[in-house]
């Protein structure tokens, strides 16, 4: 068995991998990739025995169109309750959900892939076709309010809780704008898709992130502004940008402040090296600080809004 300091060695050793193969820019991605291939991942329990093949580790029919919440919303009760069934078989519940996996018992609802939604109670089941529609309301309500109460600058500041334990609706909103996935002190996340006038983002207009040399984002890992399409994607283009931050060749201002050129045309050759392309329509933007410093708790670092270009 491996002693803790082994095990920090070889995360430290993993992290330091990784730092060296980042692509920085579209000239880097062909010499990552040629690194890759000498990767190789397996079980401890097959460390050192010659390579085996295996099947494939995710769902090749997972539907790349719609976003999450818009594939969460086609469902019907039977089909939302047995999905529910069989992704409880597969991720176990938690000492925290003894009280609400009792409950679902008492109703005759129990994990596994043969649930069969039309066995159970007439009565039971009108109030489980009725809880649908009435959970995905109360959800996007708790998310509206989540965002309304965190506004900075326009930017919506989302923090991981620590512990979601028993609090299911602040789960539920996590999952669904898919934003705080990590604990604070591991990365903070600040989302708008707004100008400073408080008008939707849109690639047909020129937009800045002007951040002043006392306000780069303050990290002791790195900071990344991504950019996603109204579905929550990537964006295609031509220079194959999706995210810039610090880890990119960007080129300060002469007072050594920074600014980010946003927007769907090609801002010339003197801002290029800041540039984020964004699509012709509706966009939004994500800024993900890594091991951020204190003053991003404690609110002296604020994100600039962001500006609109006449």
């Amino acid at each position: 068995m491996k002693t803790p300091l082994k095990i920090h060695n070889v995360l430290r050793e993993a992290l330091r991998v990784a730092e060296d193969v980042q692509a920085a820019g579209l000239e880097d991605i062909q010499v990552v990739h040629r690194m890759q291939d000498h990767f190789r991942l397996v079980p401890l329990t097959q460390w050192g025995k010659p390579p085996s093949s295996h099947s494939i580790p995710f769902r090749l029919d997972v539907d790349q169109a719609g976003t999450p919440e818009e594939q969460v919303a086609r469902y019907d009760a039977p089909a939302f309750y047995k999905r529910l069934a069989g992704l409880m078989l597969k991720n176990p519940a938690q000492a925290c959900d003894a009280e609400m996996v009792a409950e679902f018992a008492w109703i005759g609802f129990f994990p596994g892939d043969d649930f069969a939604f039309e066995m159970l109670p007439a009565a039971t089941v009108q109030a489980m076709h009725l809880a649908v529609p009435a959970a995905q309301v109360r959800i996007a309500n708790a998310e509206k309010s989540a965002v309304a109460g965190k506004v900075i600058n326009s930017w919506s500041l989302n923090l991981h809780p620590g512990r979601f334990e028993a609090d299911y609706i602040s789960r539920a909103v996590a999952a669904r704008s898919g934003v705080a996935v990590a604990l604070a002190e591991d990365m903070v996340c600040f989302q708008t898709a707004v100008d400073h006038t408080g008008e939707p983002l849109k690639g047909a207009n020129q937009y800045v992130i002007h951040f002043s040399r006392e306000r780069i984002p303050p990290v002791d890992a790195f900071w990344s502004i991504t950019l996603y399409d109204s579905k929550q994607h990537l964006v295609q283009n031509n220079i194959h940008r999706h995210v810039i931050g610090d880890h990119d060749r960007l080129r300060l201002n002469s007072d050594n402040s920074l600014s980010i050129s946003i927007q769907h045309e090609w801002p010339g050759t003197n801002r290029e090296f800041n540039w984020l392309p964004a699509p012709k329509d509706s966009f939004n933007l994500v800024v993900r600080m890594y091991w951020p410093k204190p003053d991003v708790f404690s609110g002296r670092w604020r994100p600039p809004a962001v500006t609109r270009m006449k």
